[in-house]
């Protein structure tokens, strides 16, 4: 679009009219806008021929400010949505790692009764050579063993859905950027 900073002249012909135009923009990229906007104009006075040259003027002059105005409008609504989608994600990376953390807490608690259970087994066994049916002990064991399993499958199916919730947001990100 521009250049080095130095003065650029620029002969332009709008809708039948020469210009000189003196800038720091490429002449090809003058040209270009040039272009986008004689089509503009002749499409204005095809689509209406008693439309005097300073009519299709303004006509063009409202219709391009309108075409800027809605692309804006969409940037800023990018933007702000690509602000929410980054605070989304931040709320989700903080509920993981909160539900990691009480899953690494909740797991060495799980180990350390299951140890200790582990202990007190052998006890029980030593002293009561018998066969018999479980104990509460043993239940609680059973218990907190399908708590530990049932916490693990929770876990990485917390982190699966994180990773799809991500690789969703980066699709989405790549398709409006």
């Amino acid at each position: 679009m521009s250049n080095t900073g130095e003065k650029i002249r620029t002969s332009i012909d709008i809708f039948g009219k020469s210009y000189k135009v003196i800038g720091t923009l490429t002449q090809k990229y003058v040209t270009q806008l040039c272009q986008l906007i004689n089509d503009k104009m002749y499409t204005i006075a095809r689509s209406s021929p008693r439309l005097d040259a300073e009519h299709v003027y303004v006509l063009t002059l409202v219709q391009l400010t309108d075409e800027l105005a809605q692309k804006r409008t969409r940037l800023i609504d990018s933007e702000a949505q690509r602000a929410q989608m980054r605070d989304q994600i931040d709320e989700l990376r903080k509920t993981v790692d909160d539900a990691e953390e009480k899953v690494r807490v909740q797991a060495k608690e799980i180990h350390m009764l299951l140890d200790r259970m582990n202990t007190l087994e052998e006890e029980y066994a030593q002293r009561q050579r018998i066969p018999s049916a479980p104990s509460a002990q043993e239940v609680q064991q059973q218990e907190l063993k399908t708590n530990y399993a049932r916490l693990q499958e929770d876990y990485i199916r917390l982190k699966q859905d994180f990773e799809e919730w991500l690789q969703m947001l980066e699709e989405d990100k790549s398709v409006a950027g």
